[in-house]
């Protein structure tokens, strides 16, 4: 008997101290989100009408985590091009799910990286197609462009 309550104790420890590891990693997690929420607080001071969300999920599948790290590195060559004149965000949908998921169905992107241009909350453009750099590029320059010659 004494074995079999040893062991049962063990496993009830073994169990909360996963449970607590746990617990600590999302609250890191959520700790990290908060510092990135606030330094977007900052850029959102800025004085570009326009902005750009670029919405990704790095805990997913490898597919789609490789597809989100293209879709950040053409964002981050467009965000050294365009700072001046767009406010650049990034989301997360399962490190921020609460403040992604209203937005998404908002901006209605089903595809998961997208990047949405907006001017105030009206929808310039969604891109859900990161396989041509060029194409993306040269179509956000347009119509970041576009939007100055109106001005």
């Amino acid at each position: 008997m004494r074995p079999i309550r040893f062991a049962l104790r063990l496993i009830t420890v073994l169990a909360l101290l996963l449970v607590a590891s746990v617990a600590c990693k999302q609250g890191a997690g959520q700790v990290s989100a908060m510092e990135t929420n606030s330094n977007h607080g900052r850029e959102n001071e800025s004085e570009a009408g326009l902005s750009a969300i670029l919405f990704v999920n790095e805990l997913s599948c490898p597919c789609t985590r490789e597809q989100c790290r293209v879709a950040e590195g053409i964002v981050q060559t467009l965000k050294e091009n365009f700072s001046n004149r767009v406010r650049f965000d990034k989301i997360d949908y399962e490190l921020e799910n609460e403040k992604a998921k209203p937005l998404l169905q908002k901006y209605e992107a089903i595809m998961i990286p997208v990047l949405v241009l907006l001017e105030g909350d009206r929808v310039l453009w969604k891109c859900e197609d990161f396989s041509d750099e060029n194409a993306v590029r040269s179509r956000f320059k347009e119509i970041v462009l576009k939007g100055d010659d109106e001005k």
